[in-house]
């Protein structure tokens, strides 16, 4: 696996500072209040008003199927719906099959991409095709209006 420190120079500084929350920020999970465990982060610069787009790192498997990156990911989603955002996407690799059901658990659900509902057009051609390919990624969305009940 990557290391946290290769995983954050895919990042602007503001992420990490909170100097540009409207563009995006980054937050590192804590397990227990002792040990960082992975990064979670919401993008929206490239998107349309009212969309945010997570990724999520955990750096171990060992902290997988353990119900920490859902509970990341419903925390920041309750946070960033208070801020005004509607939507939020999320693009896992088709073959991630743990993260896709990780994801669905904190409420998202499989969707088709069609890049001009979700970015902005300046941005379509650069992020239409996701991380892992034309075809590879599962699309993914949580609406506000049907986020699940934290438990």
């Amino acid at each position: 696996m990557s290391s946290f420190a290769e995983f954050k120079e895919d990042y602007e500084s503001y992420f990490f500072d909170g100097s540009a929350p409207e563009k995006g920020r980054s937050f590192i999970i804590t397990l227990d209040n002792r040990e960082d465990i992975g990064h979670i982060s919401y993008t929206s610069y490239h998107l349309l008003k009212g969309f945010a787009e997570f990724d999520i790192w955990l750096n171990d498997l060992k902290y997988t199927g353990k119900g920490y990156g859902t509970k990341a990911i419903s925390l920041l989603a309750e946070k960033i719906f208070k801020e005004g955002y509607q939507k939020i996407i999320i693009r896992p690799a088709i073959n991630n099959i743990r993260a896709i059901r990780s994801y669905q658990k904190a409420g998202f659900v499989k969707s088709s991409l069609i890049p001009e509902k979700f970015y902005r057009p300046e941005f379509t051609d650069l992020y239409a095709e996701g991380d892992f390919g034309k075809g590879n990624d599962a699309f993914m969305i949580l609406d506000k209006e049907n986020k699940p009940a934290r438990s």
